[in-house]
């Protein structure tokens, strides 16, 4: 309970302002998707683009042999928030009280849709594991995504 409340404040401190992120982290993402992984990222809110640039980089850190493809997956791992709500409040409101609308199911649902997505673009099979915390760089990614 205690990890998740951290996590929970730690969200909620990042997630504030809708600043993008910064032009070099913007390079570094841009060199390690697809042009339609970049699209579908693209459309993440901001608050969105820059909490999946930290976690890759934590990844990096906990994971420095992964292979690109692996660092994409860390990048996309949210990315079926793409169609959630983006706002604060619904999203701890989501995490507290679960799922009672169908924008917030939307929210409870965006790993499956990510995984959806991905497949839409033709993601790498380990792009998509990886997103997905699963296959070798699976655990990295779940440890990055909750430091």
């Amino acid at each position: 309970m205690i990890t998740l409340l951290r996590h929970l404040v730690r969200r909620t401190i990042e997630s504030i302002g809708s600043h993008e992120p910064s032009s070099c982290d913007a390079v570094w993402v841009r060199s390690l998707l697809t042009d339609e992984e970049h699209d579908l990222w693209d459309r993440l809110h901001p608050r969105d683009r820059r909490h999946s640039v930290g976690v890759a980089r934590r990844f990096v850190q906990l994971a420095p042999s992964a292979p690109d493809t692996a660092v994409a997956g860390a990048l996309l791992h949210d990315i079926g928030k793409v169609d959630a709500p983006s706002s604060v409040a619904v999203r701890i409101l989501t995490k507290v009280c679960g799922p009672r609308t169908s924008s917030m199911r939307r929210l409870t649902e965006h790993e499956q849709h990510g995984v959806e997505l991905l497949h839409q673009v033709d993601a790498d099979p380990l792009t998509i594991a990886t997103a997905s915390g699963c296959g070798p760089w699976g655990p990295a990614l779940l440890r990055a995504d909750h430091l």
